[in-house]
């Protein structure tokens, strides 16, 4: 048994930052108005409608929600309060009366705020050698967890 699946690729990428929001717009036919639509994650159209995350028949679950404009033959799936961990691909689906849903792409890449917490600098002045050494820490912060850099040294 094959099973067969129309994928019309319209691929998208999309930057978005982190605690932001990403709408993904998903066009389609004339034909689909009154169809199934939906979104996954990933990229295997075969597995997409039984991993949707939000369809047009339950449009809104949690940070998800998909609004249809039918007379724009669009419809716009919203995430909000994005994370590292919503980079990713997404397929928006269109379920069809015949089997072959079609299908569109998008890439999503969220980004991090890395912030400055701390500098710490340590000047050491060798007298014997007549040289001045500084170690020069960074901490920063990104996505909540703490992180340190490598100690640089400079003669």
């Amino acid at each position: 048994v094959h099973l067969c699946l129309t994928v019309k690729v319209f691929n998208h990428f999309m930057n978005a930052s982190r605690g932001g929001s990403a709408a993904i717009t998903c066009p389609y036919d004339s034909e689909s108005v009154r169809k199934l639509k939906y979104i996954c994650r990933g990229n295997q159209p075969s597995k997409c409608l039984h991993q949707a995350m939000i369809t047009s028949n339950s449009p809104q679950k949690g940070r998800f929600k998909l609004v249809d404009d039918g007379q724009s033959r669009k419809f716009k799936v919203t995430i909000s309060d994005l994370n590292l961990n919503d980079s990713g691909s997404y397929l928006c689906g269109v379920q069809s009366n015949s089997g072959l849903d079609v299908f569109s792409a998008t890439v999503l890449k969220v980004k991090g705020k890395v912030k400055l917490l701390l500098l710490g600098v340590i000047l050491h002045k060798d007298m014997s050698a007549n040289k001045c050494l500084f170690f020069c820490t960074l901490f920063f912060r990104n996505q909540g967890h703490h992180k340190h850099s490598q100690t640089g040294r400079s003669r």
